[in-house]
């Protein structure tokens, strides 16, 4: 992924609520994952079990903010009604 391209996806997945350091991980994982790939094929599974770990952390990465607004909207509801 180039510099532009590494900015431009930080900014998306900014904006979908990631925090820097989840930004940072999101990064981190298209680097490792872009180096797995240019490594050379040692068995036909591979590429698939691959990215089939990748796809569990990019959604263990993508629910976080979804997850934290929950959290947040149970503790005003609580905050508000008492409950």
């Amino acid at each position: 992924m180039s510099d532009k391209n590494t900015e431009l996806d930080k900014q998306i997945v900014m904006q979908c609520g990631f925090t820097e350091k989840e930004s940072e991980c999101w990064q981190l994982l298209t680097l490792a994952v872009n180096s797995f790939f240019a490594l050379p094929s040692m068995h036909p599974t591979d590429q698939q079990e691959v990215a089939n770990a990748i796809h569990i952390i990019q959604n263990k990465l993508l629910s976080r903010p979804a997850y934290r607004k929950y959290l947040d909207l149970h503790k005003k509801r609580q905050e508000t009604t008492g409950d």
